[in-house]
C-alpha cells in the first residue's frame, strides 16, 4: 500500500518535473541555509572557546580603573605598580602565577633582518600563567628577570620573519632598541585571533623592559592564575583585599582596580556565539518557512487541476483517507527531496566557504538531522490542508468539473 502510494506519488511529480523542482527550491534553500549558519556558527563558537581556553581558563586579569570616593569619580589614573605586582607574589597564596605585562611596539632585527613586532615585559611566571608551552629552548628564569638580563623569547610568527620558518634561533642574538638581546627560547604558536596574531611578539623579563626600554613606573596590567577553577572567586577575594590595603582605600572609597575573570569571559562568549548562532539560523529558517508556503500553494493548485482525476478514483471505490494520504505523500515526498538536496547543498557551501575564505566551519550533524526532521513536518503541515480540501470533494462534482 505504502509502497503504491509512493509510486504514484513520484508518477504524480514527474509529470511536471520543472515545476516540482522549483517547489522543492524553498525547501533546498532553506535546509542550505541552516546547515551553512549551524555549521559557520559552531565554527565560530569552537574557535572563540579554543582562544579564550588556550589563554588558560584559570586567568585573572587585572586592570587600573577608575575609583569613587565620597560620590566623586575620578579619572583611570593607572594605579598598578611593580610594587602591587610584588606584594601579590608575595601575600596571595591561592595564586599558582603572577607575571606584570606591558607591552610596546618595537623594531627588532639581526644581521640580515629587521622587524617590527610587539614587545612584551613579562616575569618568569608568564608561561605557567598563560599555559604556554615552548618549542625550542626555555623560558627566562627568576634570577634573570631579577638581574635584567639582556635576554629574550621570541614568538613563533616572529621567529619565522627573522630566521625562517622551522629553524631554531636559540643562541642567536637580535637588536631591540640598539641593545643585544640573547635569544633562549621560541614559543609554540598559538594562532591568530581575527586580526591579531599572538605569535606576532617577543618577551623580555619585566625588569630589563621598565628599566633598560620603558621607563614608566605603571603596570598597565597584572596577569594572575589561579590554583585551580574552585579557587577562582577565593583569589578574587585574595586580590581585591590585598591591593586595597596596598593601596591604603578607604570602605567607602571603591576599587581603583577590576580584576576580569577568564572562566567569566568564556560563558559569556558561549552565550554571546550562541545567541548568534540562533539568530542567524532563525533567519535561515525563514526560507524553510517560504518553502512551506510554496508548497501548499503548489499542492492547491494540483487539487484543482486534478479534481476529475479525483472523482474518477472516489467513483472508482478510493476512500476519503486514501486521495488524503495521496496527496500528502506528495508533500511529503517534495520536503524529503528537497532536504536531502539542502543538506547537499549545505555540506558543498560550508566545505567552498571554509576553502575559500578559511572560515572554521564544524558539521553538527544532530542539528542537519533535526532540520530534516523539521522539513518532514513542514511536509505534513503545509500539505495537510490541500489534501483534505481534495479528499474532501464530491465524487459527483468533481466528476462534473472541466
Amino acid at each position: 500500500m505504502i509502497r503504491q502510494m509512493i509510486e504514484l506519488a513520484f508518477r504524480s511529480l514527474s509529470r511536471n518535473k520543472i515545476r516540482t523542482f522549483i517547489t522543492m527550491l524553498g525547501i533546498v534553500i532553506g535546509i542550505a541555509s541552516v546547515s551553512v549558519m549551524v555549521s559557520y556558527g559552531q565554527g565560530m563558537q569552537k574557535q572563540i572557546e579554543s582562544r579564550i581556553t588556550s589563554m588558560g581558563v584559570n586567568l585573572l586579569t587585572i586592570f587600573p580603573s577608575r575609583y569613587r570616593s565620597g560620590g566623586v569619580s575620578t579619572a583611570g589614573a593607572n594605579r598598578l605598580t611593580y610594587a602591587d605586582y610584588e606584594t601579590l607574589k608575595k601575600e596571595a597564596l591561592t595564586l599558582a602565577g603572577i607575571t606584570p605585562l606591558a607591552r610596546s611596539s618595537a623594531t627588532i632585527s639581526t644581521k640580515e633582518e629587521s622587524y617590527s613586532t610587539t614587545l612584551s615585559g613579562v616575569s618568569a611566571d608568564f608561561p605557567l600563567v598563560r599555559n604556554w608551552s615552548l618549542k625550542w629552548g626555555e623560558f627566562f628564569s627568576e634570577e634573570e628577570e631579577k638581574g635584567s638580563r639582556f635576554v629574550c623569547v621570541l614568538g613563533y610568527t616572529t621567529s619565522t620573519a627573522l630566521f625562517g620558518e622551522e629553524v631554531n634561533p636559540v643562541g642567536q642574538q637580535i637588536k631591540i632598541q640598539n641593545s643585544l638581546f640573547n635569544i633562549i627560547g621560541v614559543l609554540q604558536p598559538k594562532g591568530s585571533s581575527g586580526p591579531q596574531d599572538e605569535d606576532d611578539v617577543v618577551f623580555v623579563p619585566y625588569t630589563t623592559y621598565r628599566l633598560r626600554l620603558n621607563q614608566s613606573r605603571y603596570i598597565p596590567q597584572i596577569l594572575a592564575s589561579s590554583l585551580s577553577k574552585n579557587t577562582i572567586e577565593e583569589s578574587i577575594d585574595e586580590i581585591t583585599s590585598i591591593l586595597r590595603r596596598s593601596h591604603r582605600l578607604r570602605e567607602n572609597v571603591s576599587n581603583d582596580f577590576r580584576i576580569l575573570n577568564q572562566s567569566e569571559m568564556l560563558e559569556t562568549a558561549q552565550t554571546v556565539s550562541s545567541s548568534l548562532t540562533l539568530f542567524l539560523v532563525s533567519i535561515a529558517a525563514i526560507s524553510l518557512l517560504v518553502g512551506g508556503i510554496g508548497i501548499m500553494n503548489i499542492m492547491l493548485v494540483s487539487v484543482v487541476e486534478r479534481t476529475r482525476e479525483i472523482g474518477i478514483r472516489m467513483a472508482v471505490g478510493a476512500r476519503e483517507q486514501d486521495i488524503l494520504w495521496q496527496f500528502l505523500t506528495e508533500s511529503l515526498l517534495l520536503c524529503i527531496m528537497g532536504g536531502i538536496l539542502g543538506l547537499i547543498a549545505g555540506i558543498f557551501f560550508s566545505l567552498l566557504l571554509r576553502q575559500l575564505l578559511e572560515w572554521n566551519i564544524v558539521f553538527s550533524w544532530p542539528v542537519f538531522a533535526f532540520s530534516f526532521a523539521v522539513t518532514l513536518l513542514i511536509g505534513i503541515g503545509f500539505g495537510y490542508y490541500p489534501a483534505q480540501k481534495a479528499s474532501k470533494l464530491n465524487p459527483i462534482d468533481a466528476l462534473r468539473y472541466e
